[in-house]
């Protein structure tokens, strides 16, 4: 997918609580999620990576995101609005 749309006022809503770190973080992992259209991978650091977190506080911001907005599966990490737009 080369495209989606960003509802401003629904990732406002949603994303308020977040640090400028963490809110990177969430642009990053979604914009994976939808370029590939797939789930993010279960192994943590393959998640790091993604979200190019090298240091402990960025890791840990990428570790928030994944724990807020995210669900694990047996597939991967899904996001709700993400399966919704694919």
């Amino acid at each position: 997918m080369n495209f989606y749309k960003r509802h401003l006022g629904d990732i406002a809503k949603a994303t308020g609580h977040l640090s400028q770190g963490e809110m990177g973080a969430y642009d990053l992992l979604l914009d994976w999620c939808y370029s590939n259209e797939k789930p993010l991978p279960l192994r943590l650091a393959d998640v790091h990576r993604i979200g190019r977190a090298a240091t402990k506080a960025e890791r840990a911001n990428v570790d928030r995101v994944l724990a807020d907005f995210f669900d694990k599966t047996a597939d991967g990490y899904t996001q709700k609005r993400v399966l919704e737009e694919m």
